[in-house]
């Protein structure tokens, strides 16, 4: 096909019979105004630029984004429960919603199970109380909960009320 191009583009620079191309015009774009009418007429009888005319408005802008934001208490991963009195905070983990999982944590102080929550525990030991909950790394894989949850675990050892320390808390990527 190379070649083929090339022996038209040679015959037609040796024959006479076919035009000669004008010199090819430069286009240029400018954001589309009050001036574009005066900037184009004098473009047109002064040069050999074209002139194109934007628009700064996209069509993304005025649609906007047709997904709605989840809000942070409908995600699920690594959350953290601050206590309300004390510098005491509680790191786990959930694949379900985290309003859910606070409600559960919530239910199990009221009720005063402190062996089903280490968060509750505290509390009620201590006479404090908590009452929400801040994602600390959304976690869309269930493999990755595990790690996640131990990486967060050991940057906050000194202030936990958990029970347990993690899964991978002895892996020597923590360290």
């Amino acid at each position: 096909m190379i070649c083929k191009k090339k022996r038209i583009l040679m015959k037609q620079a040796r024959s006479t019979l076919f035009e000669k191309k004008a010199r090819d015009k430069t286009w240029k774009t400018f954001t589309y105004g009050s001036y574009a009418n005066k900037i184009q007429r004098s473009f047109k009888k002064h040069s050999d630029i074209q002139i194109a005319f934007k628009s700064n408005t996209k069509l993304k802008d005025l649609l906007g984004n047709p997904k709605a934001k989840i809000k942070e208490e409908d995600r699920s991963g690594i959350y953290e429960i601050p206590c309300n009195n004390c510098n005491a905070k509680y790191i786990g983990q959930t694949k379900r919603k985290l309003k859910v999982r606070l409600k559960e944590h919530q239910a199990h102080f009221k009720n005063n199970q402190e062996e089903k929550s280490a968060m509750a525990k505290h509390c009620l030991q201590e006479n404090h109380t908590f009452s929400s909950v801040n994602l600390l790394q959304e976690v869309r894989n269930p493999l990755f909960l595990d790690a996640w949850e131990s990486l967060y675990i050991k940057k906050h050892q000194d202030i936990l009320v958990n029970n347990e320390p993690g899964i991978f808390q002895n892996s020597p990527l923590l360290y």
